[in-house]
C-alpha cells in the first residue's frame, strides 16, 4: 500500500461483479475455457442476486476432470455423481452455503474454487460432482479481461501479475 500511496495511484476492486459477469466474468470465462455450452444463468443467491452459468457437455466426468486439470493443476475432484454430467454449475472463488442450491435447480456438478469440509458429505448425500480448482486461479480471468478492456478503450499499458498464493 505504500508504494501506491507514495506514488499516487488509485486501485479499483470489485469482486462479486467479476465473478458473475455474464460476458467477461470468471464463471463464464471457465465455461469457455472448457468449451461447455451455456444454457442458462442460474440464481444461486437470493439475497446478491448472484447468477452463475449452468452448462452442459459432451464429456463424462473423467474427461472433464481431465480437462480441468490441464487448466487448474491442483483440482480437487469428488465424483459421487453422475459419469456424465447433465448440469454444471460454475461458481469461482468459494461456493459456501450455495451447495445446498445444487439439488433444488437439478445441478449434478459443481466447478468452483475452493470447498468446505461438510460438503463432502453433502456431495455424496446427494450423488454431486464437485471440483475443487483453487480459489485464486478460479478469479484471475474477469481481472485479465477487463483490463485488457479498459487498456484497450484508454489506450494505457496493462500487465496481469500473478500471484502463487495456494496454501
Amino acid at each position: 500500500y505504500k508504494l501506491l500511496i507514495e506514488n499516487n495511484i488509485a486501485v479499483y476492486s470489485s469482486h462479486l461483479p467479476l465473478d458473475g459477469h455474464p460476458e467477461i466474468g470468471n464463471n463464464v470465462s471457465i465455461a469457455k475455457i472448457l468449451n461447455l455450452e451455456t444454457e442458462k444463468f442460474a440464481l444461486i443467491d437470493q439475497k446478491l442476486e448472484f447468477k452463475s452459468p449452468v452448462c452442459s457437455t459432451k464429456l463424462s466426468t473423467k474427461a472433464l476432470e481431465a480437462e480441468l486439470n490441464t487448466i487448474f493443476p491442483d483440482t480437487k475432484s469428488i465424483m459421487f455423481g453422475p459419469v456424465h454430467p447433465k448440469q454444471i454449475l460454475i461458481c469461482s472463488g468459494a461456493v459456501g452455503h450455495l451447495i445446498y442450491e445444487l439439488p433444488k435447480q437439478n445441478i449434478d456438478t459443481l466447478i468452483t474454487g475452493e470447498i468446505q469440509q461438510h460438503m463432502f458429505g453433502f456431495a455424496y448425500e446427494h450423488s454431486l460432482n464437485i471440483f475443487a480448482c483453487g480459489h485464486y486461479a478460479t478469479e484471475i480471468f474477469g481481472v485479465q479481461n477487463l483490463s485488457k478492456i479498459v487498456a484497450n478503450k484508454f489506450h494505457l499499458p496493462s500487465t496481469f501479475l500473478p500471484e502463487d498464493c495456494r496454501f
